[in-house]
């Protein structure tokens, strides 16, 4: 048997293992290697649509189906399809558009299968937009985007985060889906009760054999993942927020969390 055979290692990609630059590190990369190669099943959590993720499988390859949408879908990159998906209903577009009334400087993006779909555009987003380039669609109205839709995201400058949430979560509708923040400028709208860690078990239904999860996050949104898996770990840079709510620390994200966490695997410290 070897050494990691029936465990899963899973990381959340922006914040853990990437900072701008969308680059992971060559001690990230070894380490995770040297994982698989001896047995272990590595894969991502994101909030990444699947083409947006790209870049990054391109740098380290999982050997799992990979849950993205923040637990909407699970993707298999080597097969290229869809594992599993929970999309939002279908009539929802009236409280797309009582946020945008409500909320006027944020831009706002539905996420397809295959292309983000964004209802609003200004010059603070700009770039964003533009490093997505050809993977999303400026749209005048909520009509022209196809169903299903897996998750709609709120873009904003960061400073404007409280004036959003409060006023979201004033609304009735609030309770009825799952409202989360994954960044100092997003906020995203899921279907009830969907989010990374209602998602792992469908991953390890469809791997099987699996007698430990272990995952890292550093936001919010890496919450529920966290507390699903077997052992949780958050980055020693997460948000206040995970920091507060998990005893388990691991690395910066300068310092090669993944490499630090494999180590531990390596000498049965987890």
């Amino acid at each position: 048997m070897k050494k990691f055979e029936n465990m899963l290692l899973i990381s959340d990609i922006d914040g853990t293992l990437i900072g701008h630059s969308w680059e992971i590190s060559k001690e990230n990369i070894q380490a995770a290697t040297y994982f698989m190669e001896n047995g272990g099943f590595f894969s991502y959590a994101t909030g990444r649509q699947t083409h947006v993720a790209q870049k990054i499988i391109d740098q380290l390859k999982p050997n799992a189906p990979v849950i993205c949408y923040n637990g909407a879908a699970i993707y298999d990159y080597l097969d290229k399809k869809y594992l599993w998906s929970a999309p939002l209903e279908n009539d929802i577009a009236h409280i797309i558009t009582d946020i945008a009334e409500n909320c006027p400087n944020v831009n706002i993006e539905i996420n397809t299968a295959d292309y983000i779909y964004v209802l609003k555009q200004s010059a603070s987003s700009f770039p964003r937009y533009q490093r997505l380039v050809p993977l999303f669609k400026i749209v005048d109205s909520v009509n022209e985007v196809p169903l299903p839709w897996l998750k709609i995201v709120f873009v904003m400058e960061s400073d404007y985060m409280p004036v959003v949430r409060s006023y979201v979560e004033s609304q009735p509708y609030y309770k009825d889906f799952q409202f989360g923040q994954s960044a100092s400028f997003l906020y995203e709208l899921l279907s009830f009760g969907i989010n990374k860690g209602s998602a792992l078990p469908h991953l390890v239904k469809n791997l099987g054999h699996i007698n430990k999860t272990i995952a890292v996050g550093d936001n919010e949104n890496d919450i529920e993942l966290l507390r699903a898996a077997d052992v949780g770990y958050a980055v020693a840079d997460a948000s206040p927020l995970l920091l507060s709510n998990f005893t388990n620390i691991a690395a910066a994200r300068e310092d090669h969390v993944l490499a630090d966490i494999i180590e531990r695997l390596d000498k049965n410290l987890i």
